[in-house]
């Protein structure tokens, strides 16, 4: 409904309002309502509104792409349009996925198994020194997937390490 745009994010014109004022939030950059509901469960936009993204949509492997890219890192320049996230977003899935026809049904399955991987340790090549983390800071913007391709019996994986620079 166009009459209704409030001016926060509009689904219709995929366009993002930056709000007046920069805020942090859990460590990152909140300068539109769409960070805002992507960080902040508590957030006035879905208390006012209703929610944006329900339970179901926010446990798809295709959400949290979406979400990662929109958050971005501690050096991000932002979108001002929804369109690129959403662009790539589906650039990612298409790439860590394996699509295939089922014959009985004759509909597209995603044939992959995807695997989000919390905290890994490990030891350097040479052998020498200690164990370390993968991800030795805690952010919600580390992440590690790794995705398995049943057919050709291979792995990708997408890491992230999170920093702050700031």
């Amino acid at each position: 409904d166009d009459d209704d745009d409030d001016g926060d994010f509009s689904r219709v014109s995929l366009t993002l309002s930056l709000s007046l004022s920069l805020q942090r939030f859990k460590g990152f950059h909140v300068q539109d309502r769409l960070r805002e509901v992507l960080l902040n469960e508590d957030n006035e936009f879905e208390l006012d509104h209703g929610e944006v993204f329900t339970a179901e949509e926010k446990a798809e492997f295709l959400y949290k792409i979406f979400r990662h890219l929109a958050v971005g890192g501690s050096l991000c320049q932002f979108e001002d349009v929804l369109d690129p996230y959403l662009e790539v977003s589906k650039l990612v899935y298409k790439e860590l996925l394996t699509v295939w026809r089922n014959p009985r049904t004759a509909k597209p399955e995603v044939a992959s198994g995807v695997y989000e991987i919390d905290q890994v340790k490990f030891r350097r090549r040479d052998g020498g020194g200690e164990e370390e983390e993968l991800f030795p800071e805690h952010s919600a913007q580390n992440w590690l997937y790794v995705s398995t391709d049943p057919f050709r019996r291979t792995c990708k994986a997408w890491l992230h390490r999170f920093k702050h620079h700031w």
